[in-house]
Order: structure tokens, then sequence, then C-alpha cells
């Protein structure tokens, strides 16, 4: 899968954007005597801005510190697109960047700071795509900090869909076109609900909550699917299309074990061994593969436990028929991922001074 899946949890990280470093000084500061004032007097806001670019998106730094830096770099231009625009009649810059994957499309070069910013928020969104899958999802913490990196990055690939409708970005090898950003926003929902269902599990949420919250899970990973087999880039189809396919088929069958405890407890017997025999089937099938093969297995042999006990008590006391798929009602999904998101506000960073405040 070419380093796009973490090894310790089978979290996808989206690929950040490559840009090359800029000299914004000297353009600045031409733009600036334009307006009659005196490029001197603002030489320490114009340098700033300068370097916290080239930091952002050109250094070594990563984690968090990186994050830090592109959220400060994302506000200082949204701060002066109306102060020192980029585009051919006053700063006249071009910004080039690179495809965040390498399917042979061509770099893409404007001067457009709409185009600069969407660019710069996109490894905003990847960024937290990386942080999030580091975390570990095995503390409360952990799960806390996932939970929002995911939120962050699919706030940011909507936005960008939202937001560039005036930018020529739709070529199919383009990743800001419709279908790649519709591909990373769902995948950020699907990762969001799957930590949601790891800390539901984790607070002992009743068996019926975690089914519902389980079934949004698949319907997330669902909805990525349908937008990676429209994917012209190959990597990205080829290399996730087996896991993000799995992992639709998992939590399908996890919402049914789950349904299957809740209708257990009351005295539902034949939905009960109806819904575990739908899981059994799900678990066996051949796409499942390429998820973990430790959690398949573990879940695979509690079911057929389950099963057993459950067939056992129903035979000797209730001889209730086991329901058949058809007659089962569906399972209906608890979305925790897309709600309560913090949505794409300026100020992003924390403390946010404007550089160039008496402009």
């Amino acid at each position: 899968m070419g380093g796009l899946v973490s090894s310790n949890n089978q979290m996808v990280i989206i690929p950040q954007k490559k840009t090359s470093k800029l000299d914004l000084i000297k353009p600045i500061k031409h733009h600036i005597k334009h307006l009659k004032k005196k490029p001197e007097n603002f030489m320490n806001s114009i340098e700033s801005f300068n370097t916290l670019r080239n930091d952002a998106l050109n250094s070594s730094l990563k984690g968090k510190e990186k994050l830090d830096k592109m959220l400060r770099y994302y506000d200082q231009l949204t701060s002066i697109e109306n102060k020192l625009p980029f585009n051919k009649h006053a700063i006249n810059i071009e910004f080039t960047w690179e495809n965040s994957i390498n399917n042979g499309a061509a770099k893409i070069s404007l001067n457009d700071g709409l185009f600069e910013s969407l660019c710069v928020l996109f490894n905003i969104g990847a960024m937290a795509s990386e942080l999030a899958a580091s975390q570990d999802l095995d503390s409360e913490n952990g799960l806390k900090e996932a939970i929002k990196m995911y939120k962050l990055a699919s706030s940011c690939f909507e936005f960008i869909q939202n937001n560039k409708s005036n930018l020529p970005l739709n070529d199919p090898k383009c990743d800001l076109n419709d279908n790649s950003l519709s591909f990373f926003k769902d995948l950020m929902f699907a990762h969001a609900q799957e930590v949601s269902f790891l800390k539901a599990k984790k607070e002992n949420f009743s068996n019926l909550n975690i089914s519902k919250i389980a079934i949004q899970c698949s319907t997330f990973f669902s909805n990525a699917l349908d937008f990676l087999k429209q994917e012209p880039n190959e990597h990205l189809n080829k290399g996730l299309g087996g896991l993000v396919t799995a992992k639709r088929t998992f939590y399908k069958a996890i919402a049914e074990y789950y349904k299957s405890q809740d209708d257990y407890s009351q005295n539902k017997f034949g939905s009960s061994l109806g819904r575990l025999k739908i899981c059994q089937e799900l678990l066996m099938l051949k796409e499942i593969k390429e998820y973990d093969q430790k959690v398949v297995k573990s879940y695979n042999q509690m079911v057929n436990e389950e099963y057993e006990r459950i067939d056992k008590e129903n035979s000797r006391s209730f001889y209730m028929p086991i329901e058949s798929k058809s007659s089962l009602e569906e399972i209906q999904g608890f979305d925790l991922a897309s709600t309560n998101r913090s949505q794409i506000r300026f100020p992003l960073s924390d403390n946010f001074i404007d550089l160039f405040f008496n402009l």
C-alpha cells in the first residue's frame, strides 16, 4: 500500500503536497510601495511572513510543531487576502504545487492567493491524518486526539471542495478535483467513526448503540469506496481499495454481532441467531483478508461460540425459528463523525496576531 497506511492500526495517512521555496519579500515590498507606503516600515512583518511560509511548507519540522506552523501561515494568508492580494493585478507571483499522490500529473502553477490557501489547507488535513494515525488508541487521550484530528482533516477537505469553484482544479489527475476530495473527506469521516467505535467499546456503551456506531462505520467506508472506484489514480485505487472494502465489510459484520447481543438480551433468539449467521458469513468473505487478521480471528471465534451457546439455549427452551436476512430489521446508523466538527473558521491557530495589522 506504498506507505499510505499506518502499520500500527491500518489507518490511512494522506500524503502532503509539495511546493518550492519562494522569495515573497521583493514582490510584497513592491506592492506596498505601489500603495504609496514605505516598505521599510513593514520589513519585519514581510520577513516574518516569508520565513513562516518556508517553515510551514518546506522545513524538516514534524508532527504538532509543523501543524501549528501551517495553521499560523494559513491564518496569515487569510488575514491579508484583501490588504496584500496575490494575483496578476497586485502581488504578481506564481505558487507551484505538486500532487500529493504521484500519478504523472503535472505540477500546477497559479498566481492566486486562494490557490495557495487551499493547498496549505490540504496539507493541514493531511498532517492531521498523520497525527491521528500516530495516536495510542488504547488510551483515552489518544482516542480523543485521534477523533479531533480526523474531524479537522474532514473539515479541511470539505472546505476546499466548497471554495475552489473559481480555480481550474478539476483535472481527473489533480488531487484537488471533486472526486478525490470527496474520497479523502469520507475516508476521514470513516476513520473518525472507527475511533469513536473503539471509544464506545472502552466506555461500555450499550450493545445497541455500539451496533449503530459500527454500521455507520460501514456506511462511511462504503461512501469512500464509491468515490475510490471512480478515482483514476491507480496508486490510490490499488493501494487502498482492498483495505477500504475490508473495513466496510468488517464493520457491517460487527454491527450485526452487537445487534445480536441486544436481541438476545430481549429474548429475541430467532433474530439474534439470524444476525450471528450473517456475521459468520461476512467474516468468512475473501475481501476481508486485507483487514487485521488477528482481530478478524478473535471476532470469528467469539461469534461462533455465541452462536453455539444461544442455539443450544433456544433449542432447549424457546424453539424460535432462525430469522432470515430479509426479515431482520435494518440497523440504523449513529453518526459520531460528521457531527460536532470544528468548522474551518478564521483564525485556526491559537493566539493569532496579524503580521500586517498596521497596513
